[in-house]
């Protein structure tokens, strides 16, 4: 008969995979809703909701969802919006068509497209033109002591794994969050 090992787990971190769910939600008093919403994180299994963006800055609600998601909108264009990078081939504008070999991408915790913009519009009206925000998830993996976190996120295309200060890797394959590799933190 073979002897088993069986070790103590009292030391062992805290599990840390967590999915954070971005949107809109009604603000409560006293159990009831009061008609103002913030847009939030949700994250679970924490189960823990917070303000995000310029509603987590003494906000006091907005009259609908759509307003709370656009003022993170304006948070997210007004904070990570990156001007002027150089396409390797020409496209067209996304406000008016014209060539161009310029583009400008929101750079968060999110694999957010690239919008190839010309001259003309390459600044931040020409941006909010094209930026469409959706509600959106992310499964994000980091241990208990670093402030970096790998994040997987799907936008109608394969995962994406973001890594914090390193480029975006894309898989082809959708893993299952029991087969997430370690991050590479």
């Amino acid at each position: 008969m073979a002897w088993r090992v069986q070790y103590s787990t009292a030391d062992l971190p805290a599990p840390v995979r967590a999915i954070r769910y971005y949107l809109p939600v009604e603000i409560r008093s006293n159990g009831q809703g009061v008609g103002l919403f913030h847009y939030c994180a949700y994250l679970y299994p924490q189960n823990e909701l917070s303000p995000v963006g310029y509603c987590a800055k003494d906000c006091t609600g907005h009259s609908s969802k759509e307003a709370a998601r656009e003022h993170y909108r304006h948070y997210l264009m007004d904070q990570f919006v990156h001007y002027g990078a150089k396409l390797a081939s020409p496209s067209a504008c996304g406000v008016c068509g014209q060539r161009t070999m310029h583009y400008t991408w929101l750079d968060f915790h999110f694999d957010w497209e690239i919008f190839p913009l010309c001259a003309a519009h390459l600044n931040r009206d020409g941006f909010a033109r094209v930026f469409v925000l959706k509600d959106y998830h992310l499964l994000q993996v980091s241990d208990a002591e670093s402030k970096g976190v790998a994040t997987f996120a799907e936008q109608d295309a394969p995962v994406c794994i973001v890594m914090p200060q390193q480029k975006t890797l894309v898989g082809m394959a959708t893993p299952q969050p029991e087969t997430l590799p370690e991050p590479q933190i």
